[in-house]
């Protein structure tokens, strides 16, 4: 009976690299030194955000954050309890405003369309 060997990988196998020369160690070296600092500002714009209260917007990490939702998106405050009051008032306000206007618009150009010229 003869053994297949197609499923194991042999010591001669070119699927295994390892380091011949000095050369590739340097590089790899290299790549880990340049990973750290990308690894290091990965982690620094991912847990980092503004305070989305306009009148603050200090920089917080989202671990020291208050989290609100609104709209299906998510807004980061302050641990103050005024910082997040306000902050979430304005950005409803600002809301409500901007689809005033949107209405008002459109009735606007409605108008507009129905006048015989």
């Amino acid at each position: 009976m003869s053994q297949d060997n197609r499923s194991t990988i042999s010591v001669e196998s070119p699927d295994i690299v390892e380091p011949q020369s000095g050369l590739e160690d340097e590089y790899i070296m290299k790549h880990q030194n340049n990973m750290y600092y990308v690894l290091d500002e990965l982690l620094y714009i991912s847990s980092i955000v503004y305070c989305s209260n306009d009148m603050c917007e200090k920089e917080i990490y989202k671990s020291d954050s208050v989290e609100c939702e609104f709209m299906d998106q998510s807004y980061y405050f302050c641990m103050n309890d005024n910082c997040r009051s306000y902050g979430m008032w304005s950005i409803r306000y600002d809301y409500r405003k901007s689809f005033r206007q949107n209405r008002l618009y459109r009735e606007k150009i409605l108008e507009n369309k129905e006048k015989p010229t």
